[in-house]
Parts: structure tokens; sequence; C-alpha cells
């Protein structure tokens, strides 16, 4: 069997029968209800929404990333079955060796 994980912004998208799709939802707060929508539609999701999880967003408090919270407007239990999780993302554009430890902790950790 395939896995296929992809942005959320490819929601509706077709594949064979022997194929899993993971959607990321990382617009999630951007677009409001874009995870209750994935999971209302059947598909799985992992929550890394860019205005709590993403590590670069050096604005973003250790307290916010601890309050995000991945089933938010997901009460069907089902549909919450169909979030895998969450995931703090890293992206390369704002650090380098320097300031890389810095820059992931103490705000991956709250997420854990």
């Amino acid at each position: 069997m395939k896995i296929h994980v992809q942005y959320d912004n490819v929601m509706y998208i077709k594949v064979d029968g022997d194929s899993l799709v993971i959607l990321q939802c990382y617009t999630c707060r951007l677009q409001s209800g874009v995870a209750p929508k994935v999971v209302k539609a059947g598909l799985r999701c992992i929550v890394s929404n860019q205005d709590a999880w993403y590590l670069d967003h050096l604005n973003v408090s250790w307290l916010k990333f601890y309050m995000n919270e991945p089933l938010t407007n997901i009460t069907d239990t089902y549909e919450q079955s169909l979030v895998i999780g969450g995931e703090v993302c890293m992206w390369g554009e704002t650090v380098d060796p320097s300031d890389i430890e810095q820059t992931i902790w103490p705000r991956a950790a709250a997420a854990a």
C-alpha cells in the first residue's frame, strides 16, 4: 500500500484503491475549519498549523505552542480518530547552525 502525505491544499485529489492519503493541515487557523473539513471528507490528517506550530515563527510563544489543540472544532469521535496528531515544523530560511537549538527549544517541547 502506498501512503501519500500531502499539504491540505491538495485536499481534492484522486488516488487508486491501494493508496492512503494523509493531509498535513498547515492552514488550520488561517483558513478556518480546514482540519474539520478534511476529516469530514473521511481523510486522515496531521495538524501543523502555521500560526501556532511553526518553529521559525519566532513571535509565537511557548505558551501558544502548549495551548494549541489539534482537535479544535472536531467534535465527532470518528472524525477525531482521523486526526493522527500534531506536528511542529521547522523551516530553514531563518536558522543556521549558530541558532537552531535556541529556535527549536523550548517551544517544540511545549507541543509534546
